[in-house]
């Protein structure tokens, strides 16, 4: 008999293009191996009905066996992805506004059973980061101060020289950076 130890695979804020896993557990109860398959929509997004921005992969790939009285982990890989019209659109304009949420699922079945089936909801929010170095025009020769070279004019040999600078994120998920 299988069991499915979550209804909810929750990946919190994720970051565009970023991928985050999660596991299912997947339990067998019975006194015989399980055939377990695993099934999503891979064309629409079942709410809105429209092209997913987003990808799905299971590691180990299903079908899998699950022995019997034991546990199998599923880890359950979710890719977000940009549009190529998101590049400019509303988005774009205020960077903290965070994109459309997934919120879709998966089907999980015993090939044995007809009746063993469970619905693992997936949901995420969806947002980038929009990073921004101070002091403004930090950077030298470009008109945006986004990038470019650090100035230090006049320089002695052979001396340690420094310069100081932040990052900061606008954006609307956070961003690790070292």
């Amino acid at each position: 008999s299988l069991q499915v130890m979550t209804s909810v695979l929750d990946y919190g804020t994720c970051m565009l293009g970023a991928a985050v896993t999660r596991d299912l557990v997947l339990k067998n109860l019975g006194n015989a191996e399980t055939l377990a398959s695993i099934k999503h929509d891979g064309s629409t997004d079942e709410y809105t009905g429209e092209s997913k921005r987003y990808e799905l992969s299971f590691v180990p790939e299903a079908p899998l066996i699950v022995a019997p009285r034991s546990t199998r982990t599923v880890r359950v890989r979710l890719l977000t992805i940009a549009d190529e019209e998101e590049e400019e659109d509303e988005f774009s304009s205020d960077p903290s506004v965070l994109l459309p949420p997934i919120n879709t699922f998966l089907v999980v079945r015993s090939t044995e059973s007809i009746h063993e089936s469970f619905r693992v909801n997936i949901l995420s929010k969806v947002g980038k980061p929009d990073m921004h170095v101070l002091p403004i025009g930090y950077f030298q020769g470009t008109s945006t101060g986004k990038h470019g070279h650090v100035e230090f004019s006049t320089v002695m040999s052979g001396r340690t020289h420094t310069s100081t600078f932040s990052l900061q994120n606008r954006g609307g998920v956070p961003m690790d950076y070292k």
